[in-house]
């Protein structure tokens, strides 16, 4: 069974169009798999079981028990389709219900704080990373969205960017003038000269940067600006949040986040719904 997994990975990063991050935790999610099965044949609905009660002992998050079990899900219908097994021990197995929670926003403030950040630092890249937090918090983009961009996305007089996301899924997206402002800066600079790609964002050596580089910097910039590490998606989520906060149609914000349905996207409405509330708490005389 190990075996197929590399065809698998190519399957759902080529033809499904998985992001690069989720075909790496697939990767080692299928090889804890391969070696809890440890070579049995015998591949039943017992067998997931197990590996999933194997994986609540280990006091593992539900997200990533679910991601796990996930994997495996598909791996197994990818084999069913290849017709390598006849039937699914997988099904009627069910995945541990995921809490639903607000995602993480920053205040204005604390996005403010972050993005001034690397212009603070000694890096040589600076104007780079400025760059980089700007275009993320001003359009909402996800990490590997960013990271494929292309000079050419870029309409710099318009004020858009044309993202290819998800599933291959195209969108034009609205730049602020202060990310326009920010990413002049950085193509104009001596960061750019030795540039081997016509990707937006490169390293030293002129060469794409990974979506994991991306995710290590701001890391380092959020622990430097508010003491606590902030991910790629908190950025998106404070873009949308802030852009409902100041009265954005849900309808234009499904729409710049590039979800396929409007379910994905009422989740900013809670999160205005509480900042509402509070709001109504502070200043109404009898709250």
């Amino acid at each position: 069974m190990k075996e197929y997994i590399e065809p698998y990975l190519a399957y759902i990063a080529h033809q499904r169009f998985f992001s690069d991050h989720t075909v790496r935790a697939y990767k080692n999610d299928l090889e804890e798999f391969c070696s809890f099965v440890n070579g049995n044949p015998r591949m039943d609905s017992s067998t997931i079981r197990s590996f999933l009660v194997n994986l609540m002992q280990k006091n593992l998050s539900r997200r990533t028990v679910a991601r796990k079990v996930s994997a495996v899900r598909s791996f197994i219908r990818y084999l069913i389709k290849r017709g390598l097994i006849k039937e699914n021990p997988s099904a009627g197995i069910r995945t541990p219900r995921l809490p639903k929670e607000l995602p993480d926003v920053l205040t204005e403030e604390e996005t403010r704080l972050l993005l001034e950040e690397p212009a603070k630092s000694n890096t040589p890249f600076r104007l780079r990373d400025t760059a980089i937090l700007e275009l993320l918090y001003s359009s909402g983009l996800r990490v590997g969205e960013l990271a494929s961009l292309k000079i050419g996305d870029i309409d710099f007089k318009g004020g858009y960017a044309r993202i290819l996301g998800k599933r291959k899924k195209e969108r034009l997206v609205p730049v602020g003038q202060t990310a326009i402002n920010a990413l002049l800066c950085y193509l104009a600079s001596d960061e750019c000269r030795n540039r081997k790609s016509d990707t937006l964002f490169i390293n030293r050596y002129g060469q794409p940067l990974s979506d994991r580089f991306i995710r290590k910097l701001l890391e380092y910039y959020s622990y430097q600006a508010l003491g606590k590490s902030v991910h790629p998606h908190t950025l998106r989520h404070s873009f949308a949040t802030h852009l409902l906060n100041a009265g954005c149609d849900i309808r234009y914000l499904q729409e710049m986040l590039g979800h396929s349905s409007i379910a994905t996207t009422q989740i900013y409405t809670h999160i205005s719904l509480k900042k509402m509330r509070e709001t109504y708490k502070n200043f109404h005389p009898r709250a």
